[in-house]
């Protein structure tokens, strides 16, 4: 192919570049469906990728000094002619990611709502168990098999706000997670301090309970205890 075939080769190829561009951009404003966007970008896409080869062919053609006069097309050098391309083939592309961005920041909306909904959620019932827990050391008689099944739960319910942090950052922006993060992190600080009395209360209970079993164990038995001696 000689240079005056590729030049009309290349000039095709941004036509097409152009035409396809216009037609997605097109296609934005009167508010065409996603897919008929995301069709628009696919064939852009290609069109732009014809471009580079075709042009790269051309640029090495007229680096030949032979045919140094087509360098300079309609006033456009090569980088000039190529960047303009270029430019064009952005211009489109970055509205076609504006509506993708949207479009994935709603369903990034829309699957994080129930995960914070169970956090919101989650986040009460420790708070309640706390209460429940603070309220059971106040009594006379305090139940140690309850105090040690609220234990559980709160490090139970612990585990699922944990696990639902992370998969709230896989979905959500790190400035969304950020609102929350605050409230979670005081939260696992409150349930750890919880826990942490629970297991001094219940030692010191077991500890009480063992030393009352050694006390008993050495106090001497009725049954061996030697009769009195009796004058006769």
């Amino acid at each position: 192919m000689n240079v005056e075939d590729k030049k009309q080769e290349r000039s095709k190829a941004k036509m097409a570049v152009t035409v396809a561009a216009r037609r997605l951009i097109g296609a934005y404003n009167r508010d065409c469906e996603y897919d008929i966007l995301k069709d628009s970008m696919f064939e852009l896409e290609k069109v732009f990728d014809d471009f580079c080869v075709i042009n790269e062919e051309y640029e090495l053609i007229v680096s030949d000094e032979k045919y140094a006069e087509h360098r300079v097309v309609n006033g456009e050098d090569i980088m000039t002619y190529r960047d303009n391309v270029k430019r064009c083939y952005e211009e489109a592309r970055s509205v076609f990611v504006s509506v993708k961005t949207t479009i994935e920041q709603k369903a990034r909306r829309q699957s994080a709502g129930p995960v914070k909904v169970a956090l919101k959620n989650d986040i009460c019932r420790i708070h309640e168990l706390i209460t429940v827990v603070d309220e059971s050391f106040k009594l006379e008689n305090v139940n140690m098999a309850a105090l040690q099944l609220d234990k559980n739960d709160l490090q139970s319910i612990l585990n699922i706000i944990c696990d639902n942090m992370a998969k709230l950052g896989s979905i959500e922006t790190q400035e969304q997670v950020n609102l929350i993060q605050e409230e979670v992190d005081a939260i696992i600080r409150a349930v750890y301090n919880c826990i942490r009395k629970i297991n001094l209360f219940l030692h010191e209970q077991q500890a009480f309970v063992k030393s009352l079993h050694i006390e008993t164990a050495t106090l001497p038995s009725e049954t061996n205890t030697p009769p009195e001696n009796i004058n006769t």
